[in-house]
């Protein structure tokens, strides 16, 4: 297991410049990280308390450079932490000693510290939180596998660059980053920052070709490009045997050996003792640990990586006897009988602690070739993948109906840092072989084919798993001995808890290697293979075919896909049709090609940590059962998913790995001297969901407040039963809280694995904040204010306390009553990783793949001392729920609404939750089987609640009521199709954009509402209006723009002016000539809207809003200039003076629209104007004649 950590000092400067000895990680501690180190520099300074480099005693100053005078220096720092770890499993300072009285001091001017000696679990546990501490626990991808079989990393021939998304890192061909300051060439591309991408270190023009990777040549102490100090923990369990010898690919015996050269502090620790102290910031020094010679040499290390002459030596028994644990292991003497070793056949544990502390250089080399041990293990995990340590389960052996007693236990433990616990026996400490529980049969403690896994205690703030059962398949192979048994979980178990056991192999490859003669028929072997010419490696294929019907599907390499990842990151698929492409992958993903390597007796093993999916899917599992594939036999193959394949490939690396190199091997054998043997063990992944609950402040239209200004942010703060006043509806002291926090514009997901950097809500918190947890109890959520008494707000403060509940299922909140100023969203939030492969769409499981979400109502859920938490929930009248599926368009986490595309963006929580505005509520999770969603790879789960599954969210809105010093203006734009009907289906869209702000530091707001999606970058927005139920003309809505008085002091101190001017264009979008309406003019209208806002001084700063709507250009392009409103808003305005700003536009099938100005050129309304004054000239004469008539004696009668 790898942990990977970053610090930092400066939050205003992330890569760490200059000398901060009481900030972030630094604050409180005796181990600092520094920039200036070099006690030369401090001698140097003639005032102590003003100089940048303190003396806070060795442990913190640089030990100095290598001999140049022949002889070796020892640059260690030894005697900064003591030589056994903690009860945790963490290094402890030792403090200042008699033999290091100076290790470390408190302060500049010398006065030490009573005690120094503190745990380093504040750095080194990925679980622990600390301010200039991010964790990354259980990375992949840092070691490979050499030549001799050994793993290795070396910082000098592989740039190392973590991906934080994929928890892994990405290795490059190259070493980058030269050694030394700003100058210097020394050490040129031999540098560890993980922490660094390749564009920041090798040459940008050179990364997307095919050419050799050239390093940019920036240097270790280019402190303002390079992220400086972090850390490194590897821990893992090893066997020793073969008095400490192990077989090398050349056939040869070797030591078996740890080896490690880098800088800064290194301490290794085996069995809890520390064996090589390579503490302080020093210059790089390296030590091995040779397990067949028990000894242990250190010195400073070479360009090359070797080690210059030794300048100290010991061995691991005098650092056992030192620790006074000499009595804990036992021991036999070495080969020429000089030193004590390891006896054969014990199980020892290994672990690193690496720290880079001088924000200068930093190499890392790491190499071993320790013979791991096959274990079965727990994996604890929250509902992102995300590690839980402190979780205690036992497992049990059980009956048929998975009843069980304290007898049958089997093991038991603790989760560790990093999420991981190894299933050993209680009494022995050994790991656990099912195989051999079977064996013993029932009189002791065996026999069992069926287990319990109990969780006895989870940490505070998670809620805790349900049993989980597991079923034990015996070997069906006989005397081949071709496979072990194997673990799987209980079907309905899995859906009710989460708890997934996934298969890991240990492949013991047979004397006899052949080449597979016929890609076609798996039974023919082929040439011999040299397995030790190149490298033998398997990887994971999955059947993604058609269900097969004859022996030729399973034959046929198109309908097979080689498997890349693990469950809790996600898988990938890549076609594997030919030989060429299953290399291409291995040469890419080496962590996906398993290579074998020489065990302790010779042969090669590979291990495989976990397979994918079921294990009793495998080919050769049930091939083991029911014989090779026929045309009568495969009914057994229908339930066919994965196999695994074996390849060699005559290059010496996986990276070299071609078409043309490479060659598909015969496993069929069932001689001694051609079986592959599998030896299974049980990965269970058990999720522990986290507790969180989500508050969200809006304004009185439960608009988003941050949406409005993103400076409108809300302090919230908790509190737990104790410290509130129910009858008072008050708490008892204001600052005696549970947790507090502030909402953010984007409250973005962290922690989440793959999800992490997702957007949740606007405006928004989330508890618990920092290393808080939310256990289970009654809580009061109360607004206590702006995030600062110094911002100027505009908003009244609610006075509304909402109620919390926190039980072992899950989180609660009370919605009040109905109009008041609070909401509960009910979510599904994300499924728990563990599970993640059967949602995915794929070839594999498609069972979670769609669920249905309903909201349910009832009573507050209550507390029974002897039953637990109850509830009595029935889903809401009228019914509110929807379907959601795994990936598709809107997932604000995984899901989204189905049936809508994927990709689609812009959704909030709201597209995918439901809403309750009185009382209590819970969302009830279902599988959705067939309801408009396809049914294929699912299994039924009928009616089962899937609630365990998915980590929910509970989602408290609350609303602000405007004050006086607030003033909101409505928007609108009217759309008229003129000529025809308005089509099926049209849409049109209308864009606002801001004009320049009137004061430097103020930002022009945009509008707020409904449909109105805003680009705050570019200062604009647009809205989308669809065709009306009856009738050519719609009204939509462009929002409300709201000004508060904050805009007036933007600094939060001076007043800027006592008005303010803000103007936009409202214009619409035309489309393109291929998305346009065929024979529609579009409208080419553009108002302006000016909003001028006054702070009125005698009236308490009150706001008054002024606005003007221009029509600057008609409908068809011309000039206009046209005044369309003027209204009045906020204090001192009536209702008389709330008139709309409303832009008309007009888009015409056939002709021009007609443009209703009277001003510009002339238009159609202008036209006709003076037809109508035409007629009316004419129907005058025409009377003014008739009387003419009449007057005369004239008959009207017309002849």
């Amino acid at each position: 297991t790898i942990n990977l950590f970053d610090y930092w000092v400066n939050s205003t400067n992330p890569l760490n410049e200059g000398n901060s000895y009481e900030t972030l990680i630094n604050k409180g501690h005796a181990l600092k990280f520094l920039s200036h180190s070099n006690p030369a520099d401090y001698a140097k300074c003639a005032d102590a308390a003003s100089c940048n480099i303190q003396d806070r005693g060795e442990a913190n100053f640089w030990t100095g450079a290598r001999s140049s005078s022949g002889g070796e220096k020892d640059l260690r720092r030894t005697g900064i932490v003591q030589n056994t770890l903690d009860e945790s499993g963490y290094p402890k300072l030792a403090g200042n000693t008699d033999e290091h009285p100076n290790m470390f001091k408190q302060k500049y001017d010398g006065s030490t510290h009573d005690d120094f000696t503190e745990s380093l679990q504040y750095l080194f546990d990925p679980t622990v939180s600390h301010d200039g501490k991010e964790s990354y626990a259980a990375v992949g991808n840092l070691l490979q596998i050499d030549d001799n079989g050994y793993y290795y990393y070396d910082s000098s021939k592989n740039f190392a660059s973590y991906d934080s998304m994929n928890r892994k890192f990405t290795l490059y061909d190259s070493g980058a980053v030269n050694g030394g300051g700003t100058t210097s060439s020394t050490n040129s591309g031999t540098q560890f920052f993980p922490f660094n991408t390749a564009e920041e270190v090798f040459d940008a023009n050179e990364l997307d070709k095919d050419s050799t990777l050239k390093p940019n040549g920036i240097q270790a102490g280019q402190q303002l490009t390079l992220n400086h100090y972090f850390g490194l923990t590897m821990s893992t369990r090893f066997t020793t045997q073969n008095n400490g010898k192990v077989t090398g690919y050349d056939g040869q015996e070797h030591d078996m050996e740890y080896n490690f050269a880098g800088d800064d502090d290194v301490w290794i620790y085996i069995d809890d003792v520390l064996v090589a102290d390579l503490g302080g910031i020093h210059d790089p020094v390296g030590t091995k640990i040779n397990f067949a010679t028990g000894k242990i040499t250190f010195g400073s290390m070479n360009e090359d990586g070797s080690l210059a002459e030794i300048a100290y030596s010991t061995t691991i028994y005098e650092a056992f006897k030192a620790a006074g644990k000499e009595g804990t292991v036992d021991w036999i003497k070495s080969a020429d009988g000089t030193t004590n070793i390891f006896a054969n056949d014990g199980n020892h544990t290994i672990k690193m602690f690496y720290l880079e502390r001088g924000n200068q250089a930093s190499n890392l080399r790491l190499s071993f070739n320790l013979v791991n041990i096959p274990e079965s293990s727990i994996v604890k995990v929250d509902q992102s993948g995300n590690p839980v340590a402190g979780v205690v389960f036992q497992l049990y052996g059980a009956d048929k109906d998975y009843s069980y007693g304290d007898k049958s236990l089997v093991a038991e433990g603790t989760t560790d840092s990093a999420g991981q616990l190894v299933l050993t026996n209680p009494q022995s400490g050994e790991p656990i072989s099912f195989d051999e529980i079977y064996a013993r049969g029932p009189g002791q403690n065996g026999g069992y084919e069926h287990y319990v896994l109990h969780e006895v205690k989870a940490p505070e703030g998670y809620r805790i798993s349900g049993d989980v059962k597991l079923d034990y398949h015996q070997p069906t192979n006989g005397d081949t001995q071709q496979f072990s048994g194997y673990v799987t979980s209980n079907t309905e178990s899995m859906w009710e808890t989460g708890a997934y056991a996934s298969a890991g192999v240990l492949i013991q490859a047979p004397n006899e290697i052949h080449a597979l003669k016929n890609p076609e028929n798996p039974n023919e072997a082929g040439a011999s293979i040299d397995p030790y010419s190149g490298s033998l490696f398997a990887v994971v294929l999955m059947y993604q075919g058609d269900e097969p019907t004859e022996p030729s599907d399973l034959s046929e390499q198109g309908n097979w896909k080689v498997v890349v990842g693990d469950s809790l990151n996600g898988y990938t698929y890549y076609d594997a049709d030919t030989i060429k492409q299953i290399a291409e992958v291995a040469a890419q993903h080496p962590e996906s090609a398993h290579r074998f390597v020489m065990q302790v007796k010779g042969g090669l093993q590979a291990t495989i940590d976990e397979l994918p999916g079921d294990i009793s899917t495998y080919f050769n599992l049930i091939e083991s059962k029911y014989g090779a594939p026929s045309t009568n036999n495969m009914d057994a193959y229908k339930n066919l998913k994965y196999t695994v394949a074996y390849y060699h490939t005559k290059a010496s690396s996986l990276k070299n790995a071609t078409g043309d190199n490479t060659t598909r091997l015969y496993i069929a054998g069932k001689d001694a001297n051609t079986t592959w043997q599998r030896q299974f063990s049980v990965n269970l992944k058990v999720p522990n969901i986290k507790n969180r609950l989500l508050v969200q402040k809006t304004d009185e239209k439960w608009n988003p407040l941050t949406d409005i200004d993103e400076k409108l942010t809300v302090k919230f703060t908790l509190y737990s039963a104790d410290q509130f006043d129910v009858e008072k509806n008050k708490p008892i002291e204001p600052d005696d809280y549970y947790d507090q926090a502030i909402t953010e514009p984007e409250l973005l997901t962290s922690d989440a694995g793959i999800d992490t950097g997702k957007m949740l809500m606007h405006s928004a918190a989330m508890f618990p904040t920092g290393d808080k947890v939310l256990k289970e109890g009654v809580y009061y959520l109360v607004e206590t204010g702006a995030a600062s008494a110094s911002e100027l707000y505009g908003y009244k403060v609610t006075s509304q306390v909402t109620k919390v509940v926190v039980t072992s299922d899950g989180v609660y909140a009370d919605a009040g009553k109905s109009d008041d100023d609070v909401r509960v969203w009910k979510g599904v939030g994300s499924l728990v990783r563990t599970l993640a492969e059967f949602a995915s769409d794929d070839k594999f499981d498609n069972t979670l793949r769609d669920i249905t979400a309903t909201l349910q109502t009832g009573p507050e859920p209550t507390y029974d001392q002897s039953l637990g938490w109850r509830y009595t929930w029935s889903d809401s009248d009228p019914v509110q729920s929807h379907n959601l599926t795994y990936g598709s368009g809107g997932a604000v986490l995984q899901y989204g609404l189905t049936g809508v595309e994927a990709g689609r963006p812009g959704a909030s929580f709201e597209d995918v939750s439901l809403m309750v505005d009185v009382g209590w509520s819970n969302l009830r999770i279902t599988q959705n089987y067939s309801d408009n969603v396809s049914s294929d790879l699912k299994q039924d789960l009928v009616d089962l609640d899937l609630d365990n599954l998915f980590s929910g969210t509970t989602a408290i809105q609350i609303r602000n009521w405007p004050n006086n010093q607030n003033v909101s203006v409505p928007l609108e734009a009217v759309k008229t199709v003129a000529g025809d009907d308005w089509p099926e289906g049209a849409t049109f869209t209308f864009k606002l954009e801001a004009g320049e702000s009137p004061h430097s530091k103020v930002e022009v707001p945009l509008p707020v509402g409904d449909g109105v999606v805003c680009d705050s970058q570019a200062g604009s927005c647009t809205v989308t209006v669809s065709k009306p139920e009856s009738g050519n003309t719609n009204t939509v809505s462009l929002g409300d723009l709201t000004y508060t008085l904050r805009m007036f002091s933007p600094s939060g101190v001076a007043w800027s002016t006592d008005s303010l001017t803000f103007t936009y264009t409202i214009s619409e979008i035309t489309p393109s000539a291929d998305n346009a309406i065929e024979g529609m003019t579009y409208s080419k209208a553009i108002y302006t809207l000016s909003v001028t806002v006054s702070r009125l001084v005698t009236s308490g700063n009150a706001l008054k809003a002024d606005v003007t709507m221009t029509r600057d250009t008609a409908d068809n392009g011309s000039a206009s200039g046209l005044t369309v409103n003027t209204s009045t808003w906020g204090y001192g305005s009536e209702d008389a003076d709330h008139v709309t700003p409303s832009a008309t536009f007009t888009n015409s099938f056939g002709h021009s629209g007609l443009s209703l100005p009277l001003t510009g050129g002339t238009t159609a309304r202008q036209w006709l104007a003076l037809g109508l004054s035409l007629i009316g000239i004419s129907v005058l004469a025409w009377l003014a004649y008739r009387e003419w008539r009449r007057r005369n004696g004239l008959s009207n009668t017309i002849v």
